[in-house]
């Protein structure tokens, strides 16, 4: 629940503003200008005209979890695994 009540203050503008919000998904570049699949800590794609970000964590031997956000849709999914299920 806690991470759902974090997505609707990301979504809402209560955490960041909604330029900040913008700047931490928008991709970085190379010096050479390369764009990069990773923002401020979170990585980035467009897939069917949808702009995906998502970010991932691992408590080592406990957990690991992906949060994946579709901005357009404010949709978002949450898993996790136990270290158990990881190969």
């Amino acid at each position: 629940m806690d991470l759902a009540r974090f997505d609707v203050a990301l979504t809402q503008g209560r955490l960041l503003s909604r330029g900040s919000r913008e700047h931490m998904w928008t991709p970085g570049s190379t010096p050479s200008g390369d764009v990069l699949p990773y923002g401020l800590g979170w990585f980035i794609a467009d897939k069917a005209g949808k702009r995906l970000v998502w970010h991932t964590g691992l408590w080592e031997g406990q957990y690991s979890t992906l949060y994946l956000k579709v901005p357009a849709e404010r949709a978002f999914l949450a898993a996790f695994l136990p270290a158990s299920a990881r190969p």
